[in-house]
């Protein structure tokens, strides 16, 4: 299978979905990032808590991918504090952790969907590809 199986190219005359990814691991945040970029979609990396919630309001991201194990503050109450300010972006959390407590906890704060690492590619396009779909056209 090929990288294009995975995410196949954007629609040209559709702005390119906003994706926010947040993690403090450089090493899963930013593979992510250059992959999406790659695929056409507009992305942003925040590295912290702080450092999202002050790029979230700049970019307004129409999808935020976020682990759930920050420093300064965690991804819940990351989630929380940015439905306020974007009710409309689809949050997508991450996280190392395989227990069904973390899904039920994630879905509590906001989280529309949650993966285990290392996100299946395939599941997050179907996301990013349903998100895309339900946008009003430009």
């Amino acid at each position: 299978m090929s990288m294009d199986d995975f995410f196949p190219q954007p629609i040209a005359n559709i702005p390119p979905l906003r994706v926010l990814v947040v993690d403090d691991q450089r090493d899963e945040a930013d593979p992510m990032a250059q992959l999406l970029t790659f695929r056409g979609y507009s992305v942003k990396v925040a590295y912290g808590s702080r450092e999202a919630l002050r790029v979230a309001t700049e970019f307004r991201p129409d999808v935020l991918v976020c682990d759930l194990g920050l420093p300064e503050m965690n991804g819940y109450e990351l989630a929380k504090q940015l439905k306020e300010h974007l009710p409309e972006a689809v949050l997508i959390a991450t996280t190392g952790h395989i227990d069904g407590a973390y899904s039920l906890q994630a879905r509590e704060a906001g989280f529309h969907h949650f993966f285990t690492k290392p996100v299946s590619l395939a599941k997050l396009r179907q996301v990013l590809e349903s998100v895309g779909e339900r946008r009003p056209a430009p």
